[in-house]
This record gives structure tokens, C-alpha cells and sequence, in this order.
């Protein structure tokens, strides 16, 4: 093809030949992605990796932070980051309350549901960041699965 230069061109054709010049030879400004979004493998919500969510699901890594905390039936326990409530559907067995908190409402809502279904009533879930939201007044222990990103 036959270049030729905007400065031969009128003022028309030198407009148009700019804005295809752009359009053509205009890069993504971000490659695109051919992944899913992650979801949760039993409620199959979607997760926020901006969030940090990495929800825990291995029954071993649950069981091991649970006798890590050593929960006795006396104690309250603030649980960080509820997720979609694995953890602390195993805390609520065993402690007398379960404070916990967690930045989504979706999921404060599907921890209240398991634990509402499950028949505890020994769950008090906020909604609200941890930095940020009024701790209880007392707790006994502290357990959470903090994102490590």
C-alpha cells in the first residue's frame, strides 16, 4: 500500500487517517484472562481475590486449628474472618460463644444459616472490618484463617 504523509493530506483526511493509525495500533491495556473466577467448592460463591479470599476447606488443617486453640466449653472465641463458616462451625460445638466477623455480608449470612440450621444459638456474627468494628467485650481466645497474600 502506498503511504502518505498527513502533511500532504487535508485537514478531513488527516483526522481520519489519525484515528485509524489509533484504533489500529492500539495495544490491550490489559491481556485477557481465560480463567473462571474461583469459587468456594461446597457453596460455589465466587471469591474476591482482592479480599484475600482463600477460604479453608481441608478437614486436617480445621482439626489441627482447633486443638491448636485448646477451646475449653467456658470460653468465648472471636473468630477473624468467618469465611463461609468451616471453622466456625467446628468452634461452636465446643465453646460457650462465638464472636465473629467478617468483611462480607454474604458470607455472615451463609455462617449464620449453617450454624441456624445446624440448631447453635451461641453465634454472634458481624458484618464489618476487623480493624475496624467494635471487638467483644470479652473474649477468651482468638482464632482466625487469615489471608497471607
Amino acid at each position: 500500500t502506498l503511504q502518505v504523509s498527513p502533511r500532504k493530506m487535508g485537514c478531513h483526511a488527516v483526522t481520519a487517517w489519525r484515528s485509524t493509525c489509533r484504533a489500529s495500533c492500539a495495544a490491550p491495556l490489559r491481556r485477557q484472562t481465560l480463567r473462571a473466577p474461583k469459587v468456594h467448592p461446597a457453596t460455589g460463591m465466587p471469591l474476591s481475590k482482592a479480599r484475600g479470599q482463600h477460604l479453608i476447606h481441608n478437614q486436617g488443617v480445621l482439626q489441627k486449628m482447633l486443638e491448636a486453640a485448646d477451646i475449653r466449653s467456658a470460653d468465648a472465641v472471636y473468630e477473624v474472618g468467618c469465611g463461609t463458616g468451616e471453622l466456625t462451625m467446628r468452634l461452636l460445638p465446643h465453646a460457650r460463644r462465638v464472636h465473629t466477623v467478617d468483611v462480607e455480608q454474604r458470607m455472615v449470612h451463609e455462617t449464620q444459616q449453617r450454624a441456624a440450621a445446624a440448631g447453635f444459638s451461641n453465634l454472634e456474627a458481624v458484618v464489618g472490618d476487623a480493624l475496624k468494628v467494635p471487638m467483644p467485650r470479652r473474649f477468651d481466645v482468638c482464632v482466625s484463617n487469615l489471608p497471607y497474600q
